[in-house]
């Protein structure tokens, strides 16, 4: 799972506490659904249903892919984008 934090963005969380803002942009990856994030698959059916059949082989698929942020910005614009319902 995916998540975006751009520097210095001030945000509320769901019991409406403020969260501090990041001193730097970063783009966090989860390895497991938690409780809180099964809608994203709801709005994302093929999503869901890759994962659904989806195997870890133990392969690096970020490896080719640099730490810095611009090529991180680069590589995330390049992947396709979920239909808006």
């Amino acid at each position: 799972m995916f998540g975006k934090f751009p520097q210095g963005a001030a945000e509320i969380s769901r019991r409406r506490q403020r969260i501090p803002p990041p001193p730097f942009s970063f783009l966090p990856v989860r390895a497991g659904v938690r409780p809180l994030d099964p809608r994203i698959l709801e709005t994302t059916p093929d999503l869901a249903a890759a994962l659904a059949v989806s195997v870890d082989d133990g392969r690096d698929v970020f490896k080719h892919i640099s730490c810095e942020w611009k090529a991180v910005r680069e590589w995330a614009s390049s992947l396709p984008r979920p239909a808006k319902r």
